[in-house]
């Protein structure tokens, strides 16, 4: 039973009544896309038909003939669609039941890579915004480490103070949230990272 419906009295009543409508439609569909064809085709010779000789019985017939042919690209059209109806419920079934596997089957074959993928940029956005937080935490003195003893602005690769000679112990800063850290901090007291 189908979870939609009531009962399944109900279901079946309205599966004839779909069965019935879509029989109407073909009866319907199939004659008047042939109507639709058979005009086309008639319009189209009496279009292109060049055995009258005067001008005006010429464009009487051109007029006719183009009008012909419309009702004929109509009564296609209409045809056309009536025998979709007829066959929608068919064609959406199968393909419902064609393509549902495939779209299952690929994304049990994409989640696991899916999920390595996210965790990674997550990751790299982590270290990216720590390393934002870090550098703006030294302001204007970025790339430039301050000695402890004397006050002296140095290159940030330097070991010892390039005024005093005293040795230079650089600012290490967490690489999850950029929180300042001691030399010897092995965690950031801030947020637990493992430094």
């Amino acid at each position: 039973m189908n979870g939609q419906y009531a009962n399944e009295e109900n279901h079946q009543k309205i599966k004839r009544k779909l069965k019935k409508s879509s029989k109407i439609c073909l009866a319907i569909g199939i004659p008047v896309l042939i109507a639709g064809i058979v005009l086309f085709i008639i319009g189209f010779l009496n279009f292109n038909s060049s055995s009258i000789s005067t001008a005006g019985s010429k464009m009487a017939m051109l007029a006719g003939g183009s009008f012909v042919i419309f009702i004929g690209f109509v009564l296609i059209a209409v045809g056309i669609y009536t025998t979709f109806f007829a066959h929608a419920r068919e064609i959406s079934s199968y393909t419902a039941s064609s393509i549902a596997p495939v779209i299952k089957d690929t994304a049990e074959y994409l989640a696991p890579t899916t999920n390595n993928v996210v965790k990674e940029i997550s990751e790299s956005v982590s270290e990216g915004i720590a390393k934002g937080k870090s550098s703006s935490n030294k302001g204007v003195n970025a790339g430039k480490v301050v000695c402890q003893n004397c006050g002296n602005k140095n290159e940030s690769t330097a070991k010892f103070c390039s005024n005093c000679g005293n040795a230079i112990t650089q600012d290490k800063f967490c690489t999850a949230c950029g929180t300042k850290l001691e030399n010897n901090d092995k965690f950031c007291p801030n947020c637990g990272q493992k430094q």
